[in-house]
């Protein structure tokens, strides 16, 4: 079942990450909806852990009240652990001098054998930073 979270980059945090592990084999479906006003872009990077370093898979910017759905199939693990699950994250940002922007990230996590879901075994976690 899709999972939703929302926040705000607001003030002086430029730069939200969110954090999950996912089974692998997988495939995520997510929607990123920008759902602040005027003219301030939404930033959205996604990608996953690839043996010490965050390989980028999706790069897009979002203009208020659009929202944008993307789809990848995560097929190992590159953590350099045996454990077969994958650190996967999302970097939403907005540029220095723009205003507050209030976003909404639903996703979906399928295990491709069985494709059985299993959103709910991935929690995510939030954590704000300044780009």
């Amino acid at each position: 079942m899709a999972k939703t979270l929302e926040s705000s980059l607001t003030g002086v945090w430029l730069l939200q990450t969110i954090k999950m592990s996912i089974p692998v084999p997988c495939r995520i479906e997510y929607t990123v909806r920008h759902n602040g006003k005027g003219k301030n872009k939404l930033r959205v990077r996604c990608g996953n852990f690839w043996h010490l370093i965050w390989a980028k898979v999706h790069d897009f910017e979002i203009e208020p009240g659009k929202s944008k759905s993307r789809t990848l199939e995560i097929n190992s693990d590159t953590t350099g652990t045996d454990d077969q699950r994958q650190d996967f994250r999302w970097r939403l940002s907005r540029a220095i001098l723009t205003k507050e922007i209030d976003w909404k990230l639903t996703y979906t996590v399928t295990r491709l054998k069985g494709e059985t879901d299993v959103t709910s075994e991935c929690p995510a976690t939030i954590a704000n930073d300044k780009e």
